[in-house]
């Protein structure tokens, strides 16, 4: 009683305080999940407006799941319109008001985490941008994660994260993005930036995902769920289904999907997010997702769930709960002027609040500043780069001699003065970036510039695993392969080849007070200083905005003799790191329009050279070939270029063939003799002494054969061609010059009344050169006209949104591919192919769809009692095309059993959606010259006699085989596949290989004496279905993995017979935590043959396979049946300077039996035993077992778990 008393005193001084609008500072409202109309409203939007809160202090925050189910799909989609209404409804309040309204995305915003999320989450952003209301907002922007922060007020911080771009698994903005933070670790780097900046103020973090909750997502389920599992579905779907409706959510209050908080990546996201909030005293986290109202308090860091806008679902009182609803509502945070910061509830149903508390008190202002006394600085310093690179001859000689003299030399360097360089500079944010430290600064009148460390921090770019290891000793040490002060030498090699290029300063930052709380992290090293705008006036725009602004208007272009300039540069300079976000660019008008010309920036990998023996092995072309070095001559330029693969097919694919030899020519010229010495001579003196002669060489060197390198580069990136429109009107036409064999691509823009205006592409491809042309109309209407054919060329065209027109004339036989349902229209006499679909993804064009080609070698190794050491080597060769990557992967492996001589050949190929979105797979195993197998002869009771000649060696048949299979593989998603096809199967053995062993007493083993040596041939077919949704292929410790396969063989000579195999096989991984300690393992498998059978066709149980400590097929039967269980125990983690991993015992038992015709056997064999697991660097296992069965004790060692 006493205790609801007090409950409802506290709804009262809150409601009371509530009514105190003059002593309110700003009101926060938190909306989650309002994705749906209910009747045409959206009800907690209605609660909203019935509590009549408006003006400037007040902000709505909707915290994902804006849109159900998928988000905003393009406007071309049936389900634009219906979308659109509900984003409408959610504008609604501040329409006609003061009210700031923010927008923060959800998972099925990104289109419930599937391919297209990303192209929703624009969707939504920029319908938003287009209602162009200035208290209207979308955070973060462009799929970025954020964080983004507003400064409300001097009591409150709003900082908005994405936190579905953390769990999305497809396309999403990384490394080659405009965002500002790229990676995860840089998003927390910076989420610590924003709240170490803001002491004294309530800082609120909203997105999506809660940390923490006690419904569904968190793993709690209720009664209702397990009886009624399908009202999840359907509200109204009260179909008892006990036992069987549970398995769902208790399998997934085990496992989680990746949106749960017991899913790995979900559980990083939350260790890395409470990290941060852990380190400040006035943080509140708020988030949707969970369709429920709830308000925690964990570490003394308020959690709010505010998202039930629309949904509702139970939630559970838990460890860390203070109040929590199941029904619909909203959650109102209000800052008072005296610092007073409080939580409130209200539901849909009940006036009065449902909660509230007071969540803390900011302290107050404090008047006082400290003053910094002006610092005395000298003008100079001599100071070495760094003294981490020196090493020994065997260092040298295994990770290169590299330029590290030129870190360890001392060299007079000017020292940087914060407060008299350009009149006095602010810092205004620390930068992003892996491996560098950065801060970005302003000076009076508003220009920026940027210092970058000179010394590179890559900790932050090896996988978190290894940080501790000899491997981030290696990443660090091969900073020693980049110049110190390479970037000095650009400008004059940039001015001679008329490049746009920053006027980089190396400069000594100080131990200064003046640099705050920047001071630590930043005093007593080098930095590269330089303007950020390196222009003389105006803004510039990134590589991601140029595009935008080409795809919105066909007016604006780029300046494609420039870009080719500075590429030139780059691949003469030998600076591979050249990705999309290492380019501003300029805007000039142009008279209609804007002419965009390219700046490059940060010249970090200037000169980079490649020494010793291991960088040299991982610049193969398999592993990193980017980082072959810089040499007297480029080895390859093709994959030199990889950091710019996206850049370059977007940018330079108008050039043509005598376009790049004219330029390069010109390019070469200008690096004569004199402009390349001078640019050396830029290094400082004490460097210069050391490597400023070989750099000078290498580059004239280069300059012999460049222009050869630039024509083998252009014919590279011209084997597949893009070519894109715009969102406006465009006319594409390709004609075949009937005199020289070149095909011709132009594009002119389109008035609105049809007619052609300026030609916005032109060029002629070589069919000997060009294999693949794709013209993309983008959005607009556009039209297409193919007259003749394309002398080999296979030609696509994706016409875009909107209604487009297609004719086409002559042989070139096109694939079109567009959206049906826009009433498109295709005319001509000539024959094409139809890709049309009822997909609006049919029409996207993924500027990042190339992917290279690569081959790579494969070697393997096992151990087991029967065989031996079994090496093995081979390679894989991935091979891409259009829309799929992988389109192809061979692989072909020889291994060898040196105990037995046998060898065995293996060739799988898959060629992926190659029919009718169906995969091709062949796969070849041929075993031989004498394959060995044991054969202790049929049934369940063969006997096993020890005291034979050889023991064990008395059983073994050696005879060759091969095995093809052609299947044709639907799959389904992710998890499931079926496959179906031909097979052929082919069988030989030759008694003198097999002279006085059991195999060859058919008097014995049953078996017939007649046909025995005799060739059989058999021809048929297969079917077999998967489901696999293990977590981790190599480790799994959740998931299962079913396989099911029908063989059905017909006997091709007279000595074979038909005959059926089936054969079934369930693997369960059962885990209790994250990460897995415990796994428990389990197996289940059975097969059955019908028809006349030979003995290599058995239904074999045997050591490595299903019975261990037995022998390898120690029991061949018409059909069998096992089960294998595994305990697997994590010891612990442990780190080595070598490398990190795991450490576990095995403890398993087998058992199974196999059954012939008149077998009355009722035994079941056992087989049990213990072993050791390792799993270097936690991503592949080694285990070794000692097995035992009654009739034997074995050793097993191999890669990778039994199953």
């Amino acid at each position: 009683m006493l205790k609801s008393i007090w409950f409802y005193i506290a709804v009262g001084i809150n409601g009371s305080l509530f009514a105190q609008t003059d002593s309110l500072l700003h009101r926060i409202v938190l909306i989650g999940d309002a994705g749906k109309l209910v009747e045409g409203k959206i009800p907690a939007i209605e609660r909203y407006r019935s509590l009549h809160l408006s003006g400037d202090n007040t902000s709505i925050i909707y915290l994902g799941d804006n849109i159900y189910p998928k988000g905003l799909p393009d406007a071309t989609s049936n389900h634009f319109e219906e979308s659109r209404k509900i984003l409408e409804a959610q504008v609604e309040p501040a329409r006609n008001s003061d009210v700031s309204v923010y927008f923060t995305p959800g998972n099925h915003d990104w289109e419930e985490g599937n391919a297209g999320g990303w192209n929703r989450i624009k969707n939504q952003q920029r319908y938003i941008d287009s209602l162009k209301l200035p208290n209207v907002h979308f955070y973060p922007r462009d799929g970025c994660p954020g964080p983004e922060e507003i400064v409300v007020n001097n009591k409150l911080v709003i900082v908005f994260m994405d936190s579905q771009w953390w769990l999305h698994q497809n396309q999403k903005p990384g490394i080659d993005s405009d965002c500002e933070c790229k990676t995860e670790n840089e998003v927390i780097v910076r989420l610590k930036e924003i709240f170490s900046s803001h002491p004294g103020k309530m800082i609120l973090l909203a997105m999506h995902h809660p940390l923490y909750t006690y419904g569904s997502h968190g793993g709690y389920f209720t009664l209702r769920q397990h009886f009624f599992p399908l009202t999840d579905l359907n509200d109204n779907l009260y179909i008892p289904i006990p036992v069987i409706g549970s398995i769902y959510p208790v399998v997934r209050g085990w496992f989680g999907i990746n949106q749960d908080t017991k899913h790995p990546v979900y559980k990083k996201l939350i260790e890395k997010t409470e990290e941060v909030l852990k380190t400040y005293p006035y943080a509140v986290h708020a988030a949707g997702h969970e369709h429920a109202l709830q308000f925690l308090i964990h570490d003394s860091i308020p959690f709010i769930v505010s998202g039930s806008a629309v949904k509702n679902t139970k939630v559970k009182e838990g460890r860390y709960s203070q109040f929590g609803s199941a029904g619909n509502g909203l959650a109102i945070i209000n800052v008072y002027k005296n610092g007073k910061c409080e939580v409130v509830f209200y539901g849909t149903e009940k006036q009065d609040p449902l909660y509230a508390s007071t969540l803390f008190m900011l302290p107050a202002a404090d008047a006082t500043t400290t003053e910094i006394k002006p610092v005395q600085l000298p003008d100079s310093i001599t100071i070495m780069a760094s003294a981490r690179y020196k090493a020994g001859s065997l260092k040298r000689k295994m990770l290169g001699s590299n330029y590290r003299k030129e870190w360890a030399t001392p060299v007079k360097i000017k020292v940087f003065d914060i407060g008299k360089e350009q009149g006095g500079l602010v810092i205004t944010q620390r930068g992003g970036g892996l491996q560098s430290k950065s801060l970005r600064l302003e000076d009076k009148n508003g220009k920026e510039f940027v210092l970058r460390s000179v010394e590179k921090f890559p900790e932050a770019a090896v996988p978190e695993d290894l940080r501790e290891t000899f491997a981030k000793d290696i990443v660090q040490d091969q900073i020693s392969a980049s110049h110190p002060y390479a970037s000095l030498a650009v400008p004059v090699l940039a001015d001679a080849a008329g490049v746009p290029h920053s006027n980089p300063q190396i400069v000594y930052v100080p131990d200064d007070p003046r640099w705050g709380k920047y001071r630590t992290d930043f005093a007593n090293q080098l930095f590269v200083y330089e303007e950020r705008e390196p222009v003389q006036k105006g803004k510039t725009y990134s590589t991601v905005k140029v595009l935008e602004k080409l795809y919105e208007d066909n007016d604006n272009d780029i300046d494609k003799e420039k870009i080719l300039k500075a590429r030139l540069l780059d691949m003469f300079i030998g600076d591979w790191d050249r990705h999309e976000d290492q380019w501003r660019w300029e805007a000039k008008d142009k008279g209609g329009g804007k002419l965009y010309n390219p700046i490059p920036r940060d010249r970090d990998q200037v000169f980079f050279i490649n020494e010793g023996v291991l960088p040299r092995m991982a610049s193969r072309a398999w592993i990193m070939p980017k980082i072959q070095g810089f040499r007297s001559y480029i080895r390859d330029v093709n994959r030199f270029n990889f950091n710019a693969r996206y850049f370059d097919r977007s940018f330079l694919n108008e050039l043509e063939e005598k376009e790049w030899k004219e330029i390069s020519e010109k390019f070469v010229n200008s690096m004569t003799d004199e402009v390349i010495e001078k640019s050396i001579r830029q290094l400082p003196p004490e460097i210069f002494s050391l490597s400023g002669a070989s750099i000078i060489e290498k580059l004239k060197a280069r300059r012999a054969t460049f222009s050869k390198d630039a024509v083998t580069y252009h014919r590279f990136i011209s084997k597949e061609v893009d070519v894109y429109g715009s969102d406006k009107n465009e006319i594409f036409e390709i004609e075949k010059n009937r005199d020289n064999g070149l095909v011709k691509v132009t594009v002119h823009k389109l008035s609105r009344k049809g007619e052609r205006e300026n030609k916005l592409f032109e060029r002629d491809f070589d069919p000997a050169i060009t294999k693949e042309i794709r013209l993309y109309g983008l959005n607009g209407k556009d039209s297409f006209l193919i007259n003749t054919s394309t002398g080999g060329i296979k030609t696509r065209i994706i016409g875009g949104g909107d209604a487009d027109v297609f004719v086409v004339n002559g042989g070139a036989r096109p694939l079109i591919y567009d959206l049906r349902k826009e009433n498109n229209v295709v005319t001509g006499n000539g024959v094409w192919r139809n890709k049309m679909t009822d997909q609006p993804s049919v029409n996207e064009y993924n500027r990042r769809a190339f992917t290279y080609n690569v081959t790579a070698p494969l070697l393997s190794f096992a151990f087991n009692p029967d065989d031996g050491l079994f090496l093995g080597a081979g390679f894989k060769t991935t091979r891409h095309k259009f829309r799929r990557s992988p389109a192809s992967i061979h692989e072909l492996s020889i291994n060898h059993a040196l105990a037995t001589r046998a060898f065995n050949i293996r060739y799988d190929a898959q060629f992926f959606k190659a029919i009718g979105g169906m995969d091709i797979v062949f796969k070849a195993d041929v075993k031989s010259p004498e394959y060995v197998i044991n054969f202790f002869g049929y049934g369940n009771n063969s006997q096993y006699d020890k005291s034979q000649p050889g023991r064990f060696r008395f059983y073994r048949a050696r005879f060759n085989v091969l095995d093809i299979g052609l299947l044709f593989r639907k799959r389904f998603g992710e998890v499931a596949s079926f496959s179906i096809g031909p097979a052929l199967q082919y069988y030989s053995m030759d008694s003198s290989d097999n002279e006085n062993r059991f195999i060859v007493m058919t008097n014995l083993n049953g078996l017939d004496a007649a046909t025995l040596f005799k060739r059989k041939i058999y021809a048929g077919g297969q079917f077999s279905f998967t489901i696999d949704n293990r977590n981790n292929k190599q480790i799994p410790s959740r998931g299962i993995f079913w396989n099911t396969t029908l063989k059905v063989l017909n006997g091709q000579n007279s000595f074979s017979n038909t005959i059926t195999q089936l054969n079934t096989d369930l693997s369960m991984f059962i885990s209790f935590s994250t990460p897995a300690s415990v796994v428990v393992a389990t197996r289940f498998g059975a097969g059955v043959n019908y028809g006349s059978f030979e003995f290599f066709q058995s239904q074999f149980l045997g050591g490595t396979d299903n019975l261990r400590g037995h022998r390898k097929f120690r029991f061949a039967g018409r059909s069998m049946a096992f089960n294998n269980t595994e305990l697997r125990i994590k010891l612990g983690d442990f780190q080595t300077y070598l490398f990190p991993g795991s450490l576990g015992i095995l403890l398993f038992h087998d058992v199974g039996r196999v059954w012939v015709k008149n077998d009355n056997s009722s035994v079941w064999h056992n087989g049990y035993g213990a072993g050791i697991w390792v799993s270097p660097l936690k991503r592949l296992v080694i285990s070794v077992s000692y097995t035992q069965s009654k009739e034997d004790k074995l050793p097993l060692m191999s890669f990778g778990y039994q199953f």
